[in-house]
């Protein structure tokens, strides 16, 4: 029994973000991300961490995940921006 991997896994390393009194914003530059289509870009937010994973972007999976933020962070109010060239991840301050 043999599987073929048809897509591969990319770790993000390059994110810049900025902070106000209500969010922190963590910017992701994804070439063409704003292509794809809406429920290949996934993203989980829990009370102290969050999680992106963008499927199939040019035949490739793009995955970013910070566990343990300093500051707790409300997983309901916070979401996702998807612009043309980036992902913009809206953490929302508790």
């Amino acid at each position: 029994l043999f599987c073929i991997l048809k897509y591969f896994f990319f770790l993000i390393f390059s994110a810049a973000w900025d902070q106000s009194d209500k969010f922190v914003k963590i910017y992701l530059a994804l070439k063409d991300v704003h292509k794809i289509s809406a429920e290949n870009v996934e993203v989980k937010f829990t009370e102290r961490s969050f999680s992106v994973l963008v499927k199939d972007l040019d035949g490739k999976n793009h995955e970013m995940t910070v566990l343990n933020l300093l500051y707790p962070i409300s997983e309901k109010e916070s979401y996702k921006k998807v612009n043309k060239g980036q992902m913009c991840l809206h953490l929302k301050k508790t």
